[in-house]
Order: structure tokens, then C-alpha cells, then sequence
């Protein structure tokens, strides 16, 4: 980063656009400060937090109702599946 930092050679475009504003802004700021804060506004990604990954249920078993657990005493899917195909036969 160096490297590419000091071979700029038109930096002095952008020295003419700050103002005095820049200057007041800036003046209790050391170098370091000021240098950090350019840096932060080119690659913000890079300083933020991380956010938590949020774990998604796998979509080809989704979640039961009430949070219940998965097994062979639960017999949620074998319910579903019978109301299904009474509902598809006609049934009630």
C-alpha cells in the first residue's frame, strides 16, 4: 500500500480542492489520524465489524413447529404426509 501511496502524482489536484474547511477540520488531527481516516473511507469493508452469520435451517427439512425434535418418537411428518393425501383423496 505503500508503495502505491507514494508513486500518486496527481495528488496535488487534490490537495487544491480542500479548503479551509479541510484545514479547520483538521488541525488538531495528527498525521497518523488523518492517514487512517483516508484509508478507512477507500476500504470500509475491510475495518467494520464483522456481523454475526446468522444459520439458516437447511431448506430439505425445514424447522418443526414449537421447536420440536426431530426423531422417531415424533410423528409430525407422518401426520403431514396422511392429511395430505386425504386432503388430495377428497377426504376431510
Amino acid at each position: 500500500m505503500l508503495k502505491k501511496f507514494l508513486s500518486q502524482t496527481h495528488h496535488q489536484r487534490a490537495m487544491d480542492l480542500l479548503g479551509d474547511e479541510w484545514r479547520s477540520a483538521t488541525e488538531e488531527m495528527d498525521l497518523r489520524e488523518i492517514l487512517g481516516r483516508f484509508i478507512v473511507m477507500t476500504a470500509p469493508e475491510i475495518f467494520e465489524d464483522p456481523k454475526p452469520v446468522a444459520i439458516m435451517p437447511s431448506p430439505s427439512r425445514p424447522p418443526h413447529p414449537g421447536g420440536e425434535k426431530r426423531g422417531p418418537k415424533n410423528d409430525y411428518w407422518k401426520k403431514r404426509k396422511e392429511a395430505y393425501k386425504s386432503k388430495n383423496r377428497g377426504g376431510s
